[in-house]
């Protein structure tokens, strides 16, 4: 029939069409875009630095050149960590913080450019993806870094970061017009102080903010929490706060908008107790980071126990160690009446003190 006859010539072309297709070549081109990018990281006072600190250092950023795609990275050193039996080594890692290239796409390779004749450049290498660390640590022993990188107490580590991303099948096939919109932060910094498309204000005592709570709810877990559920907050768009100054809460939104603060110098402490509060875990490291370098004899029995009250773990450890390490020097009142309160600090802080002789 004429229905049967068109069905068999569909078919015959259909199998043509399918025998072409598997005749196709196939094949895949690739190429490697190389960005170096050159950066420092100097410790003041690294000599008095305890063993068992970790610091950390701000975020590093760059732009790969092929594709004007931005990159951050950030990293982490144990001065003094004892490795298999083998010595006191400084070790050094680093970690991504954001890209939005495909994990597969790009990798670093790291050097720890050491300039000096009497110490190999440690380096690591390793794909980048975000949130997770960037090859194998680094390491140099404490010989070393005490004979000729530490100067008058300070180390100063350069270092030089190789981008390598992998551009396949010629796609991109030409570099893009645009890059990074820079003025994003500015924007967004702005916010800050515009009442304007706000939907929530906060009462702090006789001084009132307004915020965004699209912004809130996606950098805090606890006001995600407030504003989803059928809270007196959520109907009155309004939330009183009176346990946080209004300085205080001011910069807390700072690092909410923007991600950085502008006063950590004068109100780490209670910016930690704030980030506590709110969940904002990115803001507490950096409070307990700023903390920790800032011990004195003078401040460590406070900070241990701001840290031990607000569950800044790092900071503990960190501050428990500064003060076995420092006992002589301190008040037997500030230090006594901490651990008589606290059976957990007490027995930590006889174990440094083991550790230690």
């Amino acid at each position: 029939s004429v229905r049967t006859r068109k069905l068999l010539e569909t078919v015959v072309i259909f199998s043509k069409f399918i025998s072409c297709i598997a005749k196709m070549e196939q094949s895949c081109c690739t190429e490697i875009e190389s960005t170096i990018l050159l950066h420092s990281w100097t410790i003041r006072k690294f000599s008095s630095l305890c063993s068992d600190m970790i610091l950390r250092s701000t975020m590093f950023s760059g732009v790969s050149t092929f594709t004007a795609n931005p990159v951050s990275w950030y990293y982490e050193i144990n001065p003094k960590q004892n490795v298999q039996g083998n010595g006191d080594y400084l070790i050094v890692k680093v970690f991504a913080d954001s890209t939005c290239i495909p994990r597969s796409r790009l990798h670093a390779d790291i050097v720890m450019e050491c300039n000096n004749g009497n110490i190999t450049n440690p380096v690591c290498s390793g794909m980048i993806a975000a949130g997770t660390q960037i090859g194998k640590e680094m390491k140099l022993s404490q010989s070393s870094v005490t004979s000729y990188l530490v100067k008058d107490g300070t180390l100063t580590l350069g270092f030089k970061l190789t981008l390598h991303e992998e551009i396949r099948n010629g796609i991109p096939a030409q570099k893009p017009s645009f890059a990074p919109d820079v003025l994003l932060l500015d924007h967004y910094t702005a916010l800050l102080t515009c009442t304007k498309f706000s939907d929530v204000t906060f009462v702090l005592g006789k001084e009132k903010c307004s915020a965004h709570k699209a912004i809130l709810v996606a950098r805090s877990p606890v006001f995600a929490a407030m504003f989803e559920h059928d809270m007196q907050e959520s109907k009155e768009n309004k939330v009183t706060i009176t346990d946080i100054r209004p300085e205080v809460f001011q910069e807390t939104l700072r690092f909410i908008y923007t991600g950085s603060v502008e006063k950590m110098e004068h109100m780490a402490d209670e910016l930690l107790i704030a980030a506590e509060k709110y969940a904002l875990d990115n803001l507490k490291r950096m409070c307990e980071d700023h903390l920790a370098v800032k011990l004195t004899v003078e401040t460590a029995t406070a900070t241990l126990q701001l840290a031990d009250t607000y569950n800044a773990n790092q900071l503990k450890q960190q501050t428990i160690a500064f003060i076995a390490k420092n006992l002589k020097e301190m008040k037997a009142t500030d230090w006594k009446c901490l651990i008589a309160a606290n059976v957990d600090v007490a027995a930590e802080m006889i174990t440094k003190m083991a550790i230690g002789n």
